[in-house]
């Protein structure tokens, strides 16, 4: 299965990833054999051409997010002429024991985090609604954007998934909200961090830092592999924003590869 979506443009139609999901790429089985892979690619292609495409462009998912080895949907395209569109990179935490987890925090970080914790305390909450507030005034404030979702579809989003899918994760000070992080279980491997935010009042608290700490020690009781932290690039991976890259390696994280495959049929 290929969850897509055909796209018109003025140069003709493009068959590809769903431009709204997070990720896409083939969902297969583990019983999925190199010969079936191949298959599969030659029958969407088929497909594509039907809908009279001119295009296929299939972003997958990266690699920590798979339950298994499962690279012959890519040799698959790369046999069927598909080639690189472009590479992002994100930032991941091997969910080992804690011990070993925090000796891989640099030192401004575990700084960061002892200092954080003299000062707030890190919850789960159901809150929702306060915390897309907090977000939307935090991407404005930083950005000049708002939040890929209002808060009316993310909840529509979390009534399909389920909340036992979407974990809320805030630094509290004297009750306030200061940051949070939206946390997304992928399958029983990975987790996936977004909608990351912070009050600038508090910045020098460094509240951050706190709830990725408790988000990596959830995790790890809770038997995961890996954290996601998310993107630091921009401009489909052209631009990156050394700095961010920087707080997220300073929490041991290393990069994730996505490629985005592209076909002109």
């Amino acid at each position: 299965m290929l969850p897509a979506a055909l796209i018109n443009t003025s140069n003709g139609n493009i068959y590809r990833s769903h431009p709204r999901a997070t990720y896409g790429g083939f969902v297969i089985g583990s019983e999925i054999g190199l010969e079936d892979a191949i298959e599969m690619v030659e029958l969407t292609i088929n497909y594509a051409k039907q809908l009279h495409a001119t295009e296929i462009i299939v972003r997958n998912p990266f690699r920590i997010f798979h339950q298994y080895l499962t690279d012959e949907t890519d040799y698959a395209m790369w046999y069927h002429g598909f080639s690189i569109k472009y590479r992002e990179v994100e930032t991941a935490v091997k969910l080992e024991s804690y011990e070993i987890i925090w000796q891989g925090y640099n030192d401004s970080t575990r700084r960061n985090i002892k200092k954080s914790k003299n000062f707030l305390t890190v919850a789960l909450s159901s809150d929702f609604k306060a915390y897309w507030s907090i977000l939307e005034d935090n991407l404005i404030k930083k950005h000049s954007v708002k939040p890929t979702h209002t808060y009316e579809e993310f909840n529509t989003l979390l009534s399909n998934i389920g909340e036992e899918k979407v974990k809320l994760f805030i630094a509290l000070k004297d009750g306030v909200i200061t940051a949070g992080i939206v946390v997304f279980i992928v399958n029983p491997l990975a987790l996936h961090a977004q909608y990351i935010a912070s009050v600038e009042e508090f910045q020098d608290l460094r509240p951050l830092n706190a709830v990725i700490d408790e988000i990596i020690r959830w995790g790890y009781n809770n038997n995961y592999k890996y954290l996601n932290l998310g993107t630091s690039n921009e401009d489909s991976g052209k631009r990156i924003n050394a700095g961010l890259f920087r707080f997220k390696e300073g929490f041991g994280g290393r990069g994730t590869l996505r490629e985005t495959m592209h076909l002109i049929i």
